[in-house]
């Protein structure tokens, strides 16, 4: 696939994304003003997602990032619609980042609220005014932890501003050849138009190949935030089903109750992760 058909496919997404997260969580936010009286506090988490995802969205629409994989590197790029300086444009990278972890750290507060109330209902008080408000505070560590690997684990190095420009084809028995990422892949697009954070596996110098330890150091740290956020996900999601399944000391009512706010926050995640996975899903580069 070539990368202005990428390119265009990904900003159709993005465009279609947009108006639909807005669409959306509009109405929903409207439900929940209407019809939420019943629902307690979780009319707050539910109101604070849909605001999230409507900023989400703005952000990547601003930003428009690209993700690619060239050889040895995995690029975050984003585009600049205003000019801006080098520094800006990295935090604004980071950003994104944060924005990113963000709404994972979101989904695991959501699926947490609905383990306590399936499963144990007596923990609910720490989702109460004012306890409810630690929660984002909870959120912000991973989150920011992202945001400070993207930014300071990933500088931009004589190495990598040659990378990102000219990417370099690794021969270790033969002389480096570079070839033009941007011009190659995504012609039209120049270097000063974007920001970018690199993510170099290892190099060459003089002929040895040697592992960049400071981005290992960052990927460990997303592997770890990702997969933390992924384990409480799936382990309270599983446990909140199996306790609405087999559980026969509530009513009908409240049983299906729970079966549908379940199911309305196992969709909302899946309709997040799926569209934030088509916008940022790298597009590989052969490897020559």
């Amino acid at each position: 696939m070539s990368g202005q058909l990428w390119l265009a496919l990904v900003d159709t997404a993005d465009m279609v994304g947009f108006t639909l997260t807005f669409s959306v969580n509009i109405t929903l936010l409207g439900l929940i003003r209407t019809r939420g009286k019943n629902l307690g506090t979780y009319k707050y988490l539910m109101a604070f997602f849909s605001c999230f995802s409507m900023f989400y969205a703005i952000v990547e629409s601003m930003l428009k990032p690209i993700m690619h994989i060239e050889n040895t590197t995995f690029f975050l790029i984003s585009r600049k619609r205003f000019a801006v300086s080098t520094r800006v444009g990295k935090i604004n990278s980071a950003f994104y980042c944060a924005c990113f972890a963000t709404s994972f750290a979101l989904s695991a507060v959501h699926f947490v609220y609905r383990y306590f109330a399936a499963c144990k209902p007596h923990l609910l008080r720490y989702f109460t005014v004012p306890r409810l408000f630690l929660w984002p505070l909870g959120c912000s560590v991973p989150v920011t932890a992202w945001a400070s690997v993207s930014y300071f684990l990933y500088p931009d190095t004589e190495y990598t501003e040659l990378a990102v420009t000219y990417v370099l084809v690794l021969r270790p028995s033969k002389s480096h050849v570079f070839s033009n990422v941007l011009k190659t892949h995504y012609e039209g697009i120049k270097k000063e138009n974007v920001s970018y954070i690199a993510y170099v596996y290892y190099y060459y110098e003089n002929g040895e190949r040697r592992v960049y330890i400071q981005n290992l150091l960052g990927c460990f740290v997303h592997y770890f935030v990702m997969s933390t956020t992924f384990v409480v996900v799936f382990y309270c999601g599983f446990s909140t089903w199996w306790i609405i399944r087999e559980h026969r000391g509530v009513s009908d009512r409240t049983r299906q109750l729970h079966r549908q706010l379940f199911k309305a926050l196992v969709l909302q995640v899946r309709v997040t992760i799926y569209y934030v996975a088509a916008l940022v899903s790298p597009r590989p580069a052969r490897i020559r």
